[in-house]
């Protein structure tokens, strides 16, 4: 993951081990879908499995923190982000720069984990 500026271990999934949430303030902008956000999800014998969120909501994300925000059981993350210009040349500034403006500051990833299908 590139550039990643901070990490929470917590069993996202209540399958009793540990998987990881990692952010990045400084994503691989030229990519199409840079990766501010990945949870790594623990599946047994040092094998993770990644996810990301919508490249809509990739920012330059700078804080994180966990727990159980809407008291659910289980345990959800808040993460932030900043807004300044990266050091890039174009064509890939223009594209983060855009990005960047039009991501929201603060995301919350409500766990579905432990709420009971309806």
């Amino acid at each position: 993951m590139d550039g990643a500026t901070k990490a929470l271990a917590h069993d996202y999934d209540n399958d009793g081990d540990f998987d990881v949430a990692a952010i990045s303030a400084y994503p691989d902008w030229r990519a199409d879908s840079p990766a501010a956000f990945v949870l790594f999800m623990h599946e047994g014998g040092g094998k993770f499995t990644p996810s990301t969120i919508p490249s809509s909501f990739a920012a330059q994300l700078i804080t994180m923190d966990a727990g159980d925000l809407d008291g659910d059981g289980d345990v959800d993350l808040a993460v932030g982000g900043a807004n300044w210009k990266p050091l890039l040349p174009e064509p890939w500034l223009s594209k983060a720069t855009e990005r960047i403006r039009e991501a929201p500051s603060v995301v919350v990833l409500w766990n579905q984990s432990a709420t009971p299908e309806r």
